[in-house]
């Protein structure tokens, strides 16, 4: 494991991009793995956070991590919740596909291969 400076703070006020932020990335949504075509689906949310490191004693809510946190959809994308295909067999990804609702929800495999967002 190494650091990436880019998002390593090195002082009060400096700012930073961070992808995927705490509600990015894979969080608590359940994926699906669909023995029809030996895929799992899993539900990713493409979501970064601009962040500014703090003293963590003003009132904007920051005085726990000292960060001010600005929540954004991540560069390269207009939506917010994807179910990103993954092959069992390669590992190979395939196309991610927006959810119904532009949120990320847990992914269910149906019968005769489909794949359901849950929400």
């Amino acid at each position: 494991m190494s650091e990436n400076a880019e998002v390593t703070f090195t002082g009060t006020g400096q700012q930073v991009l961070a992808c995927p932020t705490w509600f990015g990335g894979k969080d608590w949504e359940a994926g699906a793995y669909s023995p029809l075509t030996n895929m799992t689906y899993m539900p990713l949310r493409n979501v970064c956070a601009r962040m500014m490191a703090t003293t963590g004693d003003d009132d904007a809510g920051s005085s726990l991590y000292a960060l001010a946190v600005r929540h954004e959809i991540a560069p390269g994308t207009d939506q917010v919740g994807t179910v990103q295909a993954i092959s069992a067999e390669t590992g190979a990804l395939t196309r991610p596909r927006a959810g119904p609702t532009g949120r990320a929800a847990s992914a269910l495999a149906r019968p005769r291969g489909r794949v359901r967002s849950l929400r």
